[in-house]
């Protein structure tokens, strides 16, 4: 096979790497790269190549924590880490995610074969690596493994939060890197090299090691000339132009990694080298002969290897002109060193017991806790703004309002959350529209609710923004052109005579018979329409200004699903949509690639303090955060993600409570949206599950939540929804009762 995990989000070349790790029967590019560095140890530095400030030879503190392998295994591999600190890597022969510090393996798509590598990963959490049968493999909302037409052994080495990934692939003699945007076409394209006068082109090759987030692509270029290797060049692919990078004096060079603010690292000659607008700055060495970059973070620190005035190989870190040696209490980092963030972690590998272990090493004086600037696009580690903290069973949020406001207390509700701490209960029903009364059941005593909001049962469009009314008053769900007598039955159930009911769409949605039902019901029935789901979610948002007046927070989602996927229009929405019911905030909704003229007037109008956008550029693109006022945007590299980065960054305080409901199925959404009241009422984030598998991001928080204090869980649906025995599952760290 001629590569190995050697293939990683930061390109290595041989020199530094111990033998066990170099490929076997390497491509010619990679024999360049060997020969760059090889010949290194007795190279001058290339003339013209600007050199960092000599100084003496400094150290900086870390703590090194070992990162443990999966049971029953005793080697693992750490290749790179995101902004929140999820490292992924390899744990035996499987593709593992260490979260907080616990291995969890990434699933294993069913026509793919051990061993996984799992080489890369985005800051909103996706991961990106190779299986056995030399595929690249993309773990995010699901997992898939690939071939791509040309070559033998294909593989991924890193991926942006936009989805981007990039990768390389080879065959007995060259090497072709690659980049593929699911968004854009459903096959990679080929990054072509650089040909000189009389190159071969079948046998020169290019190789990717990594991508930004806005969508710079480095990485490595040679060509094969007549009379044998010819020059190795570090690139930037942008908008398909590939640019290389200067090396004065004619060095090879390779690139490594690239930032967001386009720096990019790697080596040339025999010096780690630094290329930022346009110029090349050699970093030096820790007293030897070679050194090589690694990994480059958004402040510019530059994490790599050198070897030592004694020939030894050390890990340093580079920032402001001066290379400092890494050291921990025990002596020097002399292990592999891969990748860095922005928190002052470091991951890599170093030796116990003989075994490879993956090691994630801190800075001395880092901070532990998550990221709390805005990070370029997507944001994953928002600012939070204190937000009242909800006592208990009142929601998050003002608990003033200018219509009926207030939250039912203990009294008025109903049987929801009450298996006590630790328990694991179920909300269901035979059908959808029974579903929702069994909802608003759990939630409102006889006649305790303020008002209802009727949406429609089969087509979610009109009803996503009918979340944020639920702060007290239920969602009952009717059909097209009837109102199922289990929903008139609650209806008259939950609210007094002469309450008001609002129904969500047009007549086309909701037929005016079905309205002029409710009003011989004895009701009063307002409208709440627009000409498309975008116009009535704008409609919705000014009634829930009108409760809510002194509202500060406008939430923002797509509009709009794919072809392949309509679920994801409404996954946000949903989990979002529940904050927005418990914060009394309106949720409005806009294209993925632009911001709708009606919902760019209401913000005007509104003005708020805060535009949470949900999901990442896939649901709703930068030009969408560009044109809002005040963005902050919550996106994971799939819904669970999104969902419990929702719930860890917009829900305040520790839960005691949770909601999951099935975010995958085509008809989740008519469980969902009622349930976004359960959230409201009780301060309960919101999570989503399949419906026989429980994605590793709901797990942690659930794990969280019961690990740190006893929660109780409601499940929404049916068995058909969530299958019997995941309630167990769900409460594995606490005691499930009632699934």
């Amino acid at each position: 096979m001629p590569f190995t995990a050697t293939h990683a989000r930061k390109c290595m070349p041989a020199t530094l790497q111990t033998a066990a790790s170099r490929p076997a029967g390497p491509s010619r590019l990679a024999v360049a790269l060997a020969v760059l560095l090889a010949l290194g140890a007795t190279m001058v530095p290339a003339v013209g190549v600007a050199q960092a400030a000599p100084a003496a030879p400094a150290a900086v503190h870390v703590t090194a924590t070992i990162l443990p392998p999966l049971p029953g295994e005793s080697d693992s591999r750490a290749w790179a880490i995101s902004e929140r600190g999820e490292v992924v890597g390899t744990s035996g022969d499987r593709a593992v995610k260490w979260v907080d510090g616990v291995p969890v393996a990434l699933a294993a798509p069913a026509d793919a074969e051990a061993p996984f590598e799992a080489l890369g990963v985005a800051d909103g959490g996706a991961a990106v690596g190779r299986d056995g049968f030399e595929r690249f493999c993309v773990w995010g909302d699901t997992a898939m493994c690939a071939t791509i037409a040309w070559g033998w052994s294909a593989y991924a080495t890193d991926v942006n939060d936009a989805g981007v990934v990039v990768g390389g692939t080879d065959d007995e003699y060259a090497e072709r890197g690659w980049y593929w945007n699911p968004a854009t076409g459903p096959q990679p394209v080929l990054i072509e090299p650089r040909l000189p006068i009389g190159a071969d082109a079948e046998n020169s090759s290019t190789r990717v090691a990594a991508v930004n987030d806005a969508g710079q692509i480095a990485g490595t270029t040679s060509a094969w000339l007549e009379d044998g290797a010819g020059p190795v060049e570090a690139f930037v692919l942008e908008d398909g132009v590939l640019h290389v990078l200067d090396s004065p004096g004619g060095a090879d060079s390779a690139a490594a990694d690239i930032n967001d603010a386009g720096v990019v690292v790697g080596t040339a000659g025999d010096q780690a080298t630094l290329w930022s607008g346009g110029a090349a700055t050699a970093l030096g060495t820790l007293g030897g002969g070679v050194s090589e970059a690694r990994a480059v973070n958004e402040a510019g620190q530059v994490l790599g290897i050198s070897e030592t005035a004694d020939g030894e190989r050390q890990a340093f870190l580079w920032a402001d002109g001066v290379m400092a040696a890494l050291e921990t209490d025990a002596g020097a980092v002399t292990g592999q060193v891969r990748d860095l963030n922005d928190r002052g972690q470091l991951v890599g590998e170093s030796s116990e017991d003989g075994h490879a272990v993956a090691t994630l090493w801190t800075l001395a004086g880092a901070s532990e806790t998550p990221v709390t600037e805005p990070v370029t696009e997507p944001v994953t580690e928002p600012v939070t703004e204190p937000v009242t903290e909800p006592a208990d069973g009142e929601a998050v949020g003002d608990a003033d309002s200018t219509d009926g406001g207030s939250a039912p207390d203990a009294s008025e509700r109903g049987p929801a959350f009450e298996g006590g701490a630790g328990s694991a209960t179920r909300v269901s029903a035979a059908s959808v529209t029974a579903h929702a009364a069994a909802v608003s059941q759990a939630r409102f005593g006889d006649g305790a609710a303020d008002h209802v909001v009727l949406a429609r049962s089969d087509v979610f469009a009109d009803s996503l923004a009918g979340a944020a009314l639920l702060h007290n008053g239920p969602m009952l769900l009717v059909d097209s052109g009837a109102l199922p007598a289990e929903t008139a039955a609650e209806l008259q159930r939950v609210l007094a005579a002469d309450g008001r009911v609002h129904v969500l769409g047009g007549a086309q949605a909701i037929s005016d018979a079905v309205a002029e039902a409710v009003v011989d019901l004895g009701y009063e029935v307002v409208r709440l329409a627009g000409a498309s789901r975008v116009e009535t979610a704008v409609a919705v948002a000014e009634e829930v200004l009108r409760r809510n007046p002194s509202a500060t927070d406008v939430v923002l989602a797509r509009a709009d699903g794919s072809s392949s996927d309509p679920s994801a229009a409404w996954a946000d929405s949903i989990t979002g949509g529940a904050w927005a019911a418990a914060t009394r905030s309106p949720l409005l909704l806009t294209s993925t690639g632009g911001v709708h003229p009606t919902v760019a007037g209401f913000l005007a109008d509104m003005a708020p303090d805060r535009t949470v956008l949900l999901g990442g550029t896939a649901a709703l693109s930068p030009a969408v955060e560009a044109a809002v006022p005040n963005p902050q945007r919550f996106a994971g590299s799939n819904r669970a993600d999104t969902a419990a980065l929702i719930a860890d960054q917009l829900w305040i305080g520790q839960p005691e409570h949770l909601v999951v409901i099935n975010g995958y199925a085509a008809d989740g959404w008519a469980y969902g949206l009622p349930a976004a009241g359960l959230s409201a009422d009780f301060g309960a984030p919101l999570l989503v599950s399949q419906r026989d598998a429980l994605p590793p991001e709901t797990r942690r928080q659930v794990s969280t939540a019961c690990g740190a204090a006893a929660v109780e869980l409601v499940l929404v649906g049916s068995d058909a929804q969530l299958a019997g025995g995941l309630g167990a599952l769900l409460g594995d760290t606490c005691t499930a009762a009632g699934s």
